[in-house]
């Protein structure tokens, strides 16, 4: 063989195509951001994560914003 067969993701065309996909979810994400109120389920949303129970004084890692989480979910489950 005289040329080495690149990687699917490694070549500028499979790149191109990726960015628009992800162009493209991020505008679904934008959608979503004008239609729903996210903030309106932070407290239940820290309440069944255990964030309330937390103790900081122990240290460790700070967790994840429990809305980014949820809105990770909701886009996920869109794009499956």
């Amino acid at each position: 063989m005289k040329y080495r067969n690149p990687k699917k993701a490694s070549d500028l065309f499979s790149f191109l195509e990726l960015q628009k996909e992800m162009t493209s979810t991020i505008k679904g994400v934008n959608k979503l951001n004008s239609l729903i109120d996210w903030e309106l389920f932070r407290k239940d949303l820290e309440k069944l994560l255990g964030y309330e129970k937390r103790e900081v004084r122990k240290g460790g890692r700070p967790p994840f914003d429990p809305v980014l989480l949820l809105k990770v979910l909701v886009v996920r489950s869109f794009t499956v």
